[in-house]
């Protein structure tokens, strides 16, 4: 998939900048990508649930699916993306996620950077 997807970007880079510049095929294939991770990121935490019987909310969930797209964050970079919640809930959700396996936690206070595992 990674060459298929390197060729379809080096062919819609040919055009850029240009007046027949079209990267259709390329989001097409970007936005396929990402579903397709989506999709195996949300199997991969039911197994991980059923396997440890932890619960997680929906807000959990959500920080799990971030996560599995952005690899490596900062608790700063997480509530950027989730301005709706308080900064004391998500340090609370991202301990129980670290907690029960599913995080990583490196460093200390502001340093602390969180991996998906």
């Amino acid at each position: 998939r990674e060459k298929e997807y390197y060729a379809v970007l080096m062919e819609c880079q040919k055009t850029r900048g240009s007046d027949s510049e079209n990267i259709e095929q390329w989001m097409v294939l970007f936005l396929d990508s990402i579903k397709t991770l989506s999709a195996k990121l949300e199997i991969k935490l039911q197994e991980m649930s059923a396997a440890k019987h932890i619960y997680l909310n929906d807000r959990q969930k959500k920080i799990v699916r971030f996560m599995g797209e952005n690899e490596i964050c900062k608790i700063g970079d997480i509530h950027r993306s989730f301005s709706n919640l308080s900064i004391n809930t998500l340090k609370k959700d991202m301990k129980y996620l670290v907690e029960n396996g599913i995080l990583n936690k490196s460093g200390q206070r502001k340093g602390s950077v969180y991996r998906l595992l």
